[in-house]
């Protein structure tokens, strides 16, 4: 059992997890504008088969947001559980 909990620590923690997951998002949404110009805006490489192999690397973005998403339900977790025990702190300091 752990005695006590910093919560004013564990949500600075979800801030910076929440904030690094938006960093994380932006960088996956940039490199994926990035790989879908390439066979017809960039034209680094043309043809079936770029079309190809950027269409199924592009197909794979919705998995890799998901850890986006799941990065930020962590931290909304641990912020709702630092709230939880300042709640609990705070009624029983109220006794």
């Amino acid at each position: 059992m752990i005695p006590y909990a910093n919560t004013n620590e564990m949500k600075e923690v979800a801030d910076d997890i929440k904030a690094l997951a938006n960093q994380l998002s932006e960088t996956f949404d940039a490199l994926y504008k990035r790989l879908s110009e390439v066979p017809e805006g960039t034209q680094e490489w043309i043809g079936g088969k770029a079309n190809y192999y950027f269409a199924t690397i592009c197909s794979d973005k919705a998995e890799h947001m998901s850890i986006c998403t799941e990065l930020e339900n962590l931290a909304n977790e641990i912020e709702s559980e630092a709230l939880t025990l300042d709640e609990i702190a705070s009624d029983a300091n109220q006794e």
